[in-house]
This record gives C-alpha cells, sequence and structure tokens, in this order.
C-alpha cells in the first residue's frame, strides 16, 4: 500500500506571504489564538494521515512478445562545453553515452548575453577546440554532433557556403586520422530569440539553405539537423496544450519541400516541469512533419530531435546555484524525459549539461572553477554508481554565480544522482529492441532486450510533476507552504512471454537523494513459470530505477 513519508521541519518560511507573519506581535502568540487556523491545521494533518489508507499496490506490467520498435542510441545526448575539459570525457564513457554534442560559433550575436566573437582569431581557436572535443569524443567510442551556429544572414551566401565547407573539410580530415567519419551536423539555435538570430526569418532560410548545401556537399551521408527552435508548436491559452505545430515551423518546413533544401532531423527545445507537454510536442512535431516525405535525404521523413531540454535553464538567470540539479528530482525527471521521448518517436535528444567543468575564459587544460562566488558548491556524494568515476581532485573554492549549476557532475567532479540515472538509462543501448510496458500514473517505464533474447533491463522513473516543481520553486528562492516530501510505494512488475529458461538471474539498481552506488539493492536468482515473472519492491518518488534480467 502507498504511504506518505513527510521529511524535514513541520513548516517552511513563506516570506511575507506566510499565515504566521500576517499579524502583528509574536507569530507563536497569534498561532495560540487563532482556533481557526488550529482547526485547519489539525484537519490538514488528518487528511495526510490517512492517504495511506486509500492507496493501491502500483503495477507496471511488461510483455516480452510484444514488441515494439528500437531505442536509438542517440535519444541520450548531452552537450560537452565551450571550453576543452580532458578529465570530463571518462565520466562520459563509464556512462556509455553515444552522442556528445560541441558547438562551434561561425558569428555571436553583438547583442543579448553572448558577447561578440566574430574575428577571425577567435573562429580559429573555436575550432581547434572543437577539433580535441570530436578526438575525445571519438576516443570513448561516442558520436560526436557538430553544432555549428550564425546569429545572422551573411553578406556573401557563396562565400558563406566556402566556408562552412572548409570548416567541415578540416573537422573530417582531422577524424580521418582515426579511421572514423563524422556523422550528424546542426544549424541554428532559437531562432525565434533576438539573443540568437538578429535578422528576418526569410534571412534565416537562406542561411540555413547555404549551410546545409555546404555540409552535403563535403559528404551527402552526413546528416543535417535544424533548426533549435524554443518551441515548434501552439501552446492554447490556459490550458497549456501543445496541440499544433507553430508558423514559424510550417515556415521552415515548405521553404525546404518548395527549395529541396535537405532537412534529416527537426529539433525544438523543452525546459519544464510538466513533461506531459513534451510527449505532446513530440507526436504533434512527429506528425506533422509525416506530411514531408521528401524532405530527408536519409530517412525520407525528417527524424524528431530534442536537441536542448532539462528540468530548467540554468543559475544564469536567476544569479545563483540552482540546488534542484543536484537531486534526485532532476535525475528523475531526465530520466522521465528520455522515456517519453523515446516512446512518442523522438530519434535524437541532447540534455543541455554534461560532465565538462572547464570554464570558457580557462586555457586549455586547465579545469576547475576559479574561487569566489556567492556560496559553495554543495558537499561532495558517494564514488562510483553502475561502474561510474568516484570523485576527482578537491578544487576549492565557492562556485561562481550560476556556474555548473546544470552539469550531471560537481564542481568537484562529483557525480550527480542525475548521472547516475543517466548510466542506468544507458544501459538500454545495449538491449535496443523495446517491448510493451504499462505502468501506472507517477511511474514512467521503458524495457528492452538484447538481439539474442537473454538480456533485459527495464527502466522505470518515479517522478511527480508537482513535486519537481515544488522542489524547483525552493531551490530558486521561492519557499512553499508545504515541505518537501517523498512518496512511498509498494510495486509490482509482472513480465510475461519469457524465453522458456529455468533460471533467470535479477539484479535491482536504486538512484535517489541517498543511493548512488554500483551495487545493486537486490540481487537473486528466480524461476519463471508459464513464461512469466512477478517482482515486488519499495519504490519511492523521486527516485530512479534499473532492473537488469538475464536468462540462463
Amino acid at each position: 500500500m502507498r504511504t506518505i513519508e513527510i521529511t524535514g521541519a513541520p513548516y517552511e518560511r513563506c516570506g511575507q506571504s506566510s499565515i504566521v507573519e500576517t499579524s502583528r506581535g509574536n507569530p507563536l502568540e497569534f498561532f495560540g489564538r487563532n482556533i481557526f487556523l488550529q482547526s485547519f491545521l489539525a484537519l490538514l494533518f488528518l487528511f495526510i494521515s490517512a492517504i495511506p489508507s486509500f492507496a493501491d499496490l502500483k503495477t507496471v506490467n511488461a510483455d516480452l512478445g510484444s514488441k515494439t520498435g528500437r531505442i536509438s542510441n542517440f535519444i541520450s545526448g548531452v552537450s560537452d562545453g565551450p571550453a576543452y575539459d580532458a578529465k570530463s570525457y571518462l565520466p562520459l564513457k563509464e556512462a556509455k553515452f553515444k552522442l556528445v554534442e560541441v558547438m562551434i560559433w561561425l558569428s555571436n550575436p553583438e547583442q543579448g548575453r553572448f558577447p561578440a566573437r566574430n574575428d577571425a582569431r577567435e573562429l580559429e581557436r573555436n575550432i581547434q577546440t572543437a577539433k580535441k572535443q570530436i578526438r575525445s569524443i571519438i576516443d570513448i567510442g561516442a558520436e560526436p554532433l557538430v553544432f555549428m551556429v550564425s546569429s545572422r544572414r551573411p553578406d556573401d551566401l557563396t562565400r558563406y557556403q566556402e566556408q562552412v565547407k572548409g570548416i567541415v573539410g578540416e573537422l573530417r580530415s582531422s577524424v580521418r586520422e582515426s579511421g572514423r567519419d563524422l556523422l550528424i551536423f546542426r544549424f541554428g539555435n532559437e531562432p525565434e530569440s533576438r539573443h540568437f538570430w538578429q535578422g528576418t526569418r526569410q534571412e534565416f532560410f537562406d542561411t540555413y539553405r547555404a549551410w546545409a548545401t555546404a555540409v552535403k556537399s563535403v559528404s551527402s551521408a552526413y546528416l543535417v539537423e535544424a533548426p533549435g527552435f524554443i518551441s515548434a508548436t501552439n501552446k492554447r491559452f490556459l490550458d497549456n496544450y501543445y496541440d499544433s505545430v507553430n508558423e514559424f515551423s510550417i515556415e521552415f518546413l515548405e521553404f525546404c519541400k518548395r527549395n529541396r533544401v535537405p532537412l534529416d532531423i527537426f529539433t525544438f527545445h523543452f525546459y519544464g516541469t510538466d513533461l506531459s507537454n513534451l510527449a505532446k510536442e513530440v507526436a504533434v512535431v512527429k506528425k506533422e512533419l509525416e506530411k514531408y516525405p521528401g524532405l530527408s535525404p536519409a530517412f525520407g521523413v525528417p527524424k524528431v530531435g530534442v536537441d536542448e531540454w532539462n528540468i530548467y535553464v540554468f543559475g544564469l538567470q536567476v544569479g545563483k546555484y540552482v540546488d534542484v540539479f543536484d537531486t534526485a528530482e532532476t535525475a528523475a525527471h531526465n530520466v522521465a524525459a528520455m522515456i517519453d521521448m523515446a516512446r512518442n518517436g523522438a530519434w535524437l535528444g541532447v540534455r543541455f549539461g554534461a560532465t565538462n567543468v572547464a570554464p570558457p575564459n580557462k586555457p586549455d587544460g586547465m579545469d576547475g572553477m576559479p574561487p569566489g562566488g556567492d556560496r559553495p558548491p554543495p558537499p561532495g556524494g558517494p564514488p562510483g554508481g553502475f561502474g561510474g568515476p568516484g570523485p576527482g581532485p578537491q578544487m576549492g573554492g565557492g562556485a561562481p554565480k550560476g556556474a555548473g549549476d546544470f552539469l550531471m557532475v560537481k564542481l568537484d567532479r562529483t557525480p550527480k544522482p542525475s548521472y547516475y540515472a543517466f548510466s542506468a538509462f544507458n544501459e538500454l543501448l545495449s538491449t535496443p529492441e523495446l517491448f510493451a510496458i504499462n505502468a501506472e500514473k507517477g511511474i514512467r517505464a521503458i524495457a528492452g532486450k538484447s538481439p539474442d533474447g537473454r538480456q533485459i533491463n527495464i527502466v522505470l522513473s518515479f517522478y511527480d510533476e508537482a513535486m519537481a516543481e515544488a522542489a524547483l520553486k525552493k531551490s530558486l528562492g521561492e519557499y512553499s507552504f508545504f515541505p518537501n516530501k517523498t512518496l512511498s510505494s509498494d510495486v509490482r512488475l509482472k513480465l510475461k512471454n519469457i524465453a522458456k529458461t529455468d533460471i533467470v538471474e535479477i539484479k535491482r539498481f536504486v538512484v535517489n537523494d541517498r543511493s548512488t552506488t554500483a551495487s545493486p539493492v537486490e540481487a537473486r536468482t528466480v524461476s519463471q513459470k508459464d513464461g512469466e515473472i512477478s517482482l515486488e519492491f519499495r519504490a519511492e518518488t523521486p527516485s530512479v530505477m534499473l532492473i537488469q534480467l538475464r536468462l540462463r
């Protein structure tokens, strides 16, 4: 039966909006005299205490005989930092990442949050840094995604094409030294915003056409993706439902169709705690792309990509370190997002924030952040986790405002719960054949089988949108009336149509705010009966769980 555990102090301070601070004098005296308030809180306590008696056992049902498709290697990518950090790639390798994005600014906006970097020397430094990043990404067995950004239409598009061809050719030559080649190139970043695009929509379209043509001229096998919209859909007033593709998206797709401009992956961004909206947006965009069957030379119908996403943007927007990134709230959100994207047809996903802690203003090879800032990074957690690295050397000093909070490691390189959660999810990449799995509300579930059918990985995210929103608000400095809480549930996992075998080895791993180690919380063998197995365990929200089954 589900129970609710409430931790922390009985009440959080609510600033000037707090009930107990609305009267003059001692707040405790006011509370003592206010019979209505006492009665209300007593009834509220009784209501919360009674909730467990009405909760039922949660169930998850998996059918190993019902295939639903394959998971893409590129659904759980991450973005690398603007500077080269050699130590950031071992954690990515240990966590089995298969896609890492690197950025090259062809031109930066002169207004907005980024300084102008349009001179040839800066571009050359950018290219050389990208070459080192790409080589390191290939060395860990991952695919580089080359992200090229232009902030305005060049005066001479022909010269621009030659510049792009030259950069792509130089990157390709560098990669071929290792016997590999590149594959995915991205253009554009949030062209709806003046921070990133300073021109008209038509100018953006013309610049993309020149860029895509240049990339494909180097190799027709290269995949081109664009345009990284803030949102690709319309949002109805009040009900927050992403119901149709927006005008900018349609204009872009029609331009590509009319002018025979290649587009292999259509992409947009998503931030927020309510992941039902992410699932809706992916589904709506996928349906719209089916109207353009010849747009992609590689796939016919362009694939859907979410090439920037997370629970929130980052602390630079609020001028403080955002603690929610260091918690199981973000870990559960991140895995739930990938499950929703994968199950609704997304082919590519790039989480904003990886493991690169080198700041952009430091020379290559220097790591860590400078001392100072408004607060130190949070204390480190336990080392290891699904084969992951332990904490690196202590860098000392505090975190600059907003620096590194969105990363999957702390500034001393200690992994956060989100890192271990990705490590768990990435086990699915070795069992890519997805099969049907259904879970009750509050549980996201995805499961896959290896090609030989002997290995099964099941990933569960116990995620509650309302709890995540409350945690985020508190992290940003807004205090909720209710204290933080953890929901605990009994869960029954039923699997059917298991291959005939005598013994099934089971290992279960948990990622939450207390447990992020490589050791399983449960390891045992069971016997299947008539091709079925039933497992029962305790789970809490927020958390992530990996269940591995090996058929002997």
